[in-house]
């Protein structure tokens, strides 16, 4: 009877065995791909730096009430404004832990989606290992560390592609709704996952409809209408309201001219990505196209039709959306989740080519991906630790006023700095609607001697300088005016300079002040 318990207890134990060993294959590589990029990104630098203008006007709505979300989140998505209001944390840049975490879990769904898609073609602890690795180091990755949400773009777009791979590998009706749950989900943290929604939700359609799968196209057409209608309503209520013309007009550079033929546009878009192709830790553009195709192929081969079909459908539309100027192609920021989703699918590629050469020659094989590590780490090395946040005096500036100035004296703050300013200053700003800026919103308090400059026009500059002059003149004040100024053009340089000119002030250089192109300055009366 011992015996008998003893061989009946026997598979489970193998198969407890079998299960911490396949589990230990996933953790061990990619725990060492997520220190790699870690090592490489330096993260412990991200919370010593001031947010930048770009930064400010997202993390400026920690400041305001819940209330007033959806003013403050302006054209940011308003999923991840609520995230970043709501993480936890101290120090005056903790925020940007946000798109630290996506950056991580996008190379996690990397290695996911490729070890998916590759099945056991290569050995355990290897596959999935370059794409994640390609992912990992990309310059691309490296350079994107601000507190917005393009981290968290890319994220999205692989996960669902990997949450499409995972409904092809075996079909369900449970699958299905998790794919319609995350898609819509994400869209409200990630805008641009909606491209990616609507890409897999049309290649689903398209490809049970030519295999003739009558209960599979029924479930696909039913979830993409229903996804597609929330997501409408998404655009309609929240992403609309906040859209505007100096928006557009701000990214006329990448948008494509529709009305230019087949050659000229395809030139375009070529010249675009031969300029981004060393942030994508490949060289040559055509390499790179290469392997996107090869992995495209390498997806339909394996049995996920729907996968392959995505990418060039995904293309295709973002070409559309460019030429009817609704979203800027391969721009390097606002692109950041097509370009990782290509190097994830460049990755894939790469690894599938590999896995057919270790059947004739490991050898050849091995040196194959060793190369290819060896190009994209080179290429990387250059974004090693870099920022991709400009320099910024705002803080500094504030500061030092906030340190040393009277209860008396007058603030006055330039347009594009004050949001930054509000940020950082101890006192609750005020919030309203502008078109002013591309925000979507401004920034006041509701102390007179605290003014910011509503816009960055030569009137508007006069205008703040004469409201803080009359603000100096008032009984109670001091008639010290404390000027914090950065992100200027020439024109506003010499607008400011002109109205101190005219002022018949003192403009005196303050001692210890922060040194910029434009310091603090004290004016007396």
């Amino acid at each position: 009877m011992a015996d008998k318990e003893v061989i009946a207890q026997a598979p489970s134990s193998q198969e407890d065995a079998s299960t911490r060993d396949g589990r230990w294959r996933v953790f061990v590589p990619l725990g060492a791909i997520i220190s790699l990029h870690l090592l490489l990104l330096r993260p412990w630098h991200l919370f010593d730096r001031p947010y930048w203008h770009d930064e400010a006007w997202v993390v400026i709505a920690d400041r305001a009430p819940l209330s007033q979300l959806g003013l403050t989140t302006g054209i940011t998505p308003i999923g991840w404004t609520f995230l970043m209001t709501i993480l936890p944390g101290r120090g005056d840049q903790h925020q940007r832990l946000l798109p630290l975490v996506f950056s991580v879990g996008a190379v996690i769904v990397a290695y996911l989606l490729a070890r998916d898609l590759l099945g056991s073609r290569l050995s355990g602890a290897v596959t999935g290992s370059f794409t994640a690795v390609a992912v990992a180091i990309a310059p691309l990755a490296l350079a994107r560390q601000d507190l917005k949400q393009y981290t968290a773009d890319a994220f999205f777009a692989l996960l669902v592609l990997w949450l499409v791979v995972r409904l092809e590998s075996a079909w369900s009706a449970r699958r299905m709704r998790m794919l319609v749950i995350v898609a819509v989900s994400a869209s409200l943290v990630s805008y641009a996952s909606m491209f990616v929604t609507a890409a897999v939700m049309t290649s689903l359609v398209v490809v049970n409809v030519m295999r003739g799968d009558r209960r599979k196209l029924i479930q696909s057409l039913l979830a993409g209408a229903i996804t597609a209608a929330i997501l409408l309503a998404l655009v309609g209520l929240v992403v609309v309201p906040h859209l505007s013309e100096s928006l557009t007009s701000y990214w006329n550079d990448f948008y494509l001219d529709g009305d230019a033929g087949l050659w000229a546009l395809t030139k375009v878009i070529w010249s675009r990505l031969d300029g981004l192709a060393p942030l994508l830790g490949f060289r040559w553009p055509l390499l790179i196209s290469m392997l996107v195709i090869t992995g495209v192929i390498a997806m339909k081969r394996r049995n996920f039709p729907a996968a392959a079909l995505a990418i060039p459908i995904l293309w295709i539309e973002m070409v559309f959306m460019g030429m009817f100027e609704k979203y800027p192609l391969l721009d390097q920021r606002t692109s950041h989740f097509l370009l990782i989703l290509t190097i994830a699918v460049a990755g894939i590629g790469l690894e599938g080519l590999v896995s057919s050469l270790s059947l004739r020659s490991s050898r050849l094989a091995t040196g194959l991906l060793l190369l290819a590590f060896g190009m994209v780490l080179w290429q990387s090395s250059a974004f090693v630790g870099s920022r991709s946040f400009p320099h910024d005096e705002v803080r500094a500036q504030t500061r030092y006023v906030e340190n040393n100035h009277e209860s008396g004296d007058v603030v006055l703050v330039n347009a594009l700095s004050g949001k930054g300013f509000a940020y950082y200053w101890p006192d609750q700003p005020t919030f309203f609607p502008t078109d002013r800026f591309l925000s979507g919103f401004g920034v006041r308090f509701d102390q007179a001697n605290i003014v910011l400059a509503e816009g960055r026009s030569a009137s508007d500059i006069e205008e703040a300088f004469g409201t803080a002059l009359r603000s100096a003149s008032l009984r109670d004040s001091t008639g010290i005016i404390w000027l914090v100024r950065f992100y200027m053009t020439e024109s506003e340089l010499a607008a400011w300079q002109s109205v101190m000119d005219r002022s018949d002030l003192s403009i005196l250089k303050v001692e210890g002040a922060p040194e910029s192109l434009t310091l603090i300055t004290k004016i007396r009366n």
